[in-house]
């Protein structure tokens, strides 16, 4: 007989209510869960459009009535990142292949601090893309005022050129206008070389056999020299290269020909406005050559100067000068000399003479000639030699009677101080030329050819005497300086025209792109560092 199977247990009406709350609490879990997460999705769906639609379309930067987008922005960025990444992949590789001996330091110090330098300047991209971008804005506004434009032609050319320095070839345009260059060159040559007047005495009769000329007796044979073909860019070359290089952008940055040609053309548009502003800068100004002498104080400055108008040669007067000051190392203060040299020359009154002094450079003998203990200083000059031997030598001799200068001329290896500065041949300058104080400048533009300064106080520097040799005289510019006045005019237009038109800079760090070269730039830098 079976078993009868106990009949369920039925619930209470209490147990019936909480299991009922427990399924109603589990429904609104299960519901605000959903609920989060189709939040959370629409979020990251927003940012997404945002990030790839809605920021991309925003303008980054305006001028007048034109703008361009975040977009545009954004390829300029990785195509300028792209440019410098190939520049920089180029040098790991050369220095990958560098053998690992002392042979290639000083390559290998050079690639290294080279990829450094280009790392520092692919960092500032961004910053610098948008720059030019602005420039470039600027550039479009205002050179259909200046009748500039830039035509598919010349995008072409300059394209041609630049696949052609990638396989390191010349285009047809380029040895066309080399060989005219070097046939003009020949003509020039060949129209100031004078032609020989020879006058030949014949020693012996010449028989109608010889039938030697003077012409082949005054001509000699050479043998040619074999000439390098050059590396010309055809274009079929031409093509490969450049599809090559396109689909790379393409598949790198994801810039089409249409957004590379459209750089080139913004290029070139900046050259002729950066050319069409040099071109209205002076290649030529009024000059003088200059000399100069400096001097530690007013009174040796003074004396020399009048020396000078006396009839003395400005050379020649300095000169004799530095002769006399053999060894003087001028004022110096604490901390400007290493220490054991400094303690015997603080220890000295003026007149006195050392013991010998040991340092890292050898065996000093110094003579102090003049303490200022206002302002912590003295002025001394020394004798330098290898031993300690030698020095007391030096020392015996000074207290026998003998010229300091004469012996610091004699034995002294410190060579600096025993030729001293004499006379400086600044050569031919302008009047803000760089490196000279505006003092110099001021009062030797007031000279004439032969005539020299009042001494010209430079601080600690002491006092300059300055003497014009030649001019004043109008000459062509030095090419620095040219270069650096059309630098300066082209900057000078571009704030000219941003005060005139109306710009406006909505740059910010999240418009910057990702940076898809990163990771292989970290390595190239590593692979460098670590050699």
């Amino acid at each position: 007989m079976a078993k009868k199977q106990p009949s369920p247990k039925r619930l209470t009406r209490k147990q019936l209510s909480r299991l009922e709350r427990e399924r109603t609490m589990q429904r609104y879990v299960v519901f605000g869960v959903g609920g989060l997460l189709v939040v959370v999705v629409l979020v990251l769906v927003a940012g997404f459009v945002y990030d790839r639609v809605l920021l991309r379309r925003q303008p980054i930067a305006r001028v007048e009535d034109r703008s361009v987008t975040v977009a545009e922005y954004q390829k300029l960025v990785n195509l300028e990142r792209y440019l410098l990444f190939r520049t920089m992949r180029t040098f790991g590789e050369q220095l990958r292949q560098l053998p690992d001996d002392e042979s290639s330091t000083f390559l290998r110090q050079v690639y290294t601090q080279r990829l450094q330098q280009l790392s520092q300047e692919y960092q500032s991209l961004p910053n610098q893309v948008f720059e030019e971008l602005v420039q470039d804005m600027i550039i479009e506004a205002r050179a259909a005022e200046l009748g500039l434009t830039v035509t598919d032609e010349e995008i072409t050319k300059r394209i041609e050129e630049q696949m052609a320095q990638e396989i390191n070839a010349i285009t047809p345009d380029q040895l066309e206008a080399t060989a005219t260059a070097a046939t003009e060159a020949t003509a020039t040559a060949a129209a100031w070389t004078p032609t020989p007047t020879v006058e030949a005495t014949p020693t012996a009769p010449v028989t109608a056999t010889e039938q030697v000329t003077l012409t082949q007796i005054l001509t000699p044979t050479a043998t040619p020299l074999p000439t390098a073909t050059p590396n010309v860019l055809t274009p079929a070359r031409f093509q490969e290269v450049y599809r090559a290089f396109l689909a790379e952008l393409q598949e790198q940055v994801g810039i089409t020909e249409e957004d590379y040609r459209q750089f080139v053309r913004r290029q070139l548009l900046r050259d002729k406005v950066r050319q069409y502003v040099a071109d209205q800068v002076p290649t030529e100004e009024e000059q003088i050559y200059l000399k100069a002498a400096i001097l530690p104080t007013e009174e040796e400055a003074q004396a020399l100067l009048e020396e000078i108008q006396a009839g003395t040669p400005f050379d020649e007067a300095v000169e004799a000068y530095a002769r006399e000051q053999a060894g003087d190392l001028g004022w110096f203060g604490r901390g400007q000399m290493v220490p054991a040299f400094e303690e015997a020359a603080f220890g000295l009154q003026p007149g006195e003479i050392s013991d010998p002094v040991e340092t890292e450079f050898g065996w000093h003998i110094i003579q102090v000639t003049a303490r200022d203990d206002e302002n912590g200083r003295v002025r001394a000059r020394h004798i330098l030699v290898e031993s300690r031997e030698q020095a007391e030598e030096v020392r015996q001799r000074l207290e026998a009677g003998e010229d300091f200068a004469e012996l610091a001329r004699e034995l002294s290896q410190d060579t600096a101080s025993v030729e001293g500065q004499g006379v400086i041949d600044v050569g031919w300058i302008v009047r803000d030329q760089p490196g000279i104080p505006n003092e110099v400048l001021e009062a030797a533009f007031e000279l004439q050819a032969g005539q020299v300064s009042e001494p010209i106080p430079l601080g600690d520097t002491g006092f300059v005497l300055a003497f014009v040799a030649q001019g004043p005289e109008v000459r062509p510019l030095p090419p620095d300086i040219l270069a650096q006045r059309q630098e300066d005019a082209f900057q000078a237009w571009l704030r000219e025209q941003r005060a005139e038109l109306t710009v406006e800079r909505l740059w910010h760090p999240s418009k910057v792109p990702g940076d898809p070269f990163e990771g292989r730039l970290r390595d190239i830098l590593r692979l460098a560092l670590s050699r």
